[in-house]
């Protein structure tokens, strides 16, 4: 079900700012791919909850609004946001877009029941910080900037550039260092997390 693969898309993507381990990004880009081959609905610009090889059922519905636990297509719509970022990935992107347009008016209507939607909107009226750790020292950068409270902010990094297209020409040879962007446009780069994270309060 649809719920299944946009959860554990959403646990990969966290696994990789968790340890800048780019399989992670892979493997969830390849089930983002896996469900739009197969839940997505190009007419409505959402995903069914179910298979589309499962021919037996009367009707395909979408899981829209969201209760306790999000609803898949909310989730699925904040995963394509982040990995279309990740990913330099636009139609990643303007996909998210569409689904947060298609429900625009409830999530202002019902609020409740609409919460993880209001999340991924906010990312679109205020774009998520871009924040790259990278060298020897990354791991012990991205524990100090655990200690705050930073829901805005996509990490990536490592101790090499690796294969992510916003990493590249940002590798500063015996140091680490953190770059604070938005929108690919970054500001000045510093080697301490206090001057990073007045970079994050400056707007």
């Amino acid at each position: 079900m649809l719920d299944d693969y946009a959860f554990v898309i959403s646990a990969f993507i966290d696994l990789y700012q968790a340890t800048f381990d780019e399989q992670w990004l892979n493997k969830a880009e390849l089930l983002t791919d896996y469900t739009i081959n197969h839940f997505f609905d190009a007419n409505s610009g959402m995903f069914y909850y179910t298979h589309n090889e499962q021919s037996n059922l009367i009707s395909r519905k979408m899981e829209i609004s969201d209760n306790v636990i999000p609803a898949s297509n909310s989730e699925m719509a904040k995963n394509l946001l982040f990995l279309g970022n990740y990913l330099c990935n636009e139609d990643y992107i303007d996909k998210s877009r569409q689904m947060v347009v298609n429900v625009q008016g409830e999530i202002y209507k019902t609020p409740h029941f609409y919460s993880n939607w209001g999340i991924v909107e906010s990312y679109f009226i205020h774009p998520p910080y871009e924040v790259t750790i990278l060298g020897n020292d990354h791991e012990k950068i991205r524990k100090e900037m655990d200690a705050h409270y930073l829901p805005q902010v996509l990490f990536m990094g490592g101790k090499e550039e690796g294969n992510l297209e916003l990493l590249q020409n940002k590798l500063v040879e015996w140091q680490t260092t953190i770059y604070v962007c938005q929108d690919k446009m970054c500001k000045l780069p510093v080697t301490e997390v206090a001057k990073a994270l007045k970079q994050l309060n400056s707007n």
